[in-house]
C-alpha cells in the first residue's frame, strides 16, 4: 500500500487534471472500462493538452487486481519534456 501511495503522490505532484469528464463507462462482470478526458498539465514544464484516456480495471474479491491505461504516451512524454525519438 505504501508503494502505491508513494507513486500516486508523485503523480499528483507532477500532473494536474482539470475539467475531468467521464465519456463512457462499461462494466461487464469483473471488468470495467472507463473512457475519460481532461485538460492535463505537466506541472514542472507548464505544458498542457486535452487528453483522452481509457482505463481498464479487472476486479477480484472486490479489489483492483489489474489496471491498464491507454493514452497518447508520445504526447504525454513531449509534455514532460522528454526528447522526441524519430
Amino acid at each position: 500500500r505504501q508503494a502505491v501511495a508513494s507513486v500516486i503522490g508523485e503523480l499528483m505532484q507532477t500532473w494536474r487534471f482539470d475539467n475531468w469528464r467521464e465519456r463512457s463507462l462499461v462494466v461487464d462482470g469483473d471488468r470495467a472500462v472507463l473512457h475519460w478526458s481532461a485538460d492535463v498539465t505537466c506541472i514542472p514544464t507548464g505544458q498542457s493538452a486535452h487528453l483522452d484516456v481509457v482505463d481498464v480495471f479487472t476486479l477480484k474479491d472486490g479489489k483492483v487486481a489489474e489496471f491498464r491505461q491507454f493514452a497518447d504516451t508520445a504526447h504525454v512524454l513531449a509534455m514532460a519534456g522528454a526528447p522526441q525519438v524519430s
